[in-house]
Parts: structure tokens; C-alpha cells; sequence
């Protein structure tokens, strides 16, 4: 199943997303994940602001 193109464009047309399809063509076609994938996702975050930690004792207090 889902092994032309075309298949797979009239499941995006109909709505399903692209992980919905892959999911559905690795399970339908009995394929064996080995090794899973590595999930990273970058965050954006503001540091407060610290007056020049002498050490790194101060430095973990400032955060």
C-alpha cells in the first residue's frame, strides 16, 4: 500500500499529514524500526542578567 506517488498525494489532499502517511506506509508495509530517530527541538531562552560572578559558586546564585 501507498507505493506510488500518486496514493500518497490524495492522502495530503484528502487532509492526513505527512507523519500520518509515513506512519501508515511503514506499518502497512511491515517494515522494522531498528533504531528510533533522535527527537531535537531547539529552545530559545533569555539568561537574567548578572554582575561578573567571580566564581562559579556566584555564577550558579545568579541564574
Amino acid at each position: 500500500m501507498l507505493k506510488s506517488p500518486k496514493e500518497r498525494i490524495r492522502l495530503l489532499i484528502a487532509g492526513f499529514s505527512c507523519k500520518a502517511i509515513e506512519k501508515m506506509y511503514v506499518e502497512q508495509n511491515d517494515f522494522k524500526i531498528a533504531n528510533l530517530p533522535l527527537h531535537i527541538e531547539l529552545v530559545e531562552f533569555e539568561l537574567p542578567a548578572c554582575k561578573r560572578p567571580a566564581t562559579s559558586e556566584m555564577a550558579i546564585e545568579c541564574a
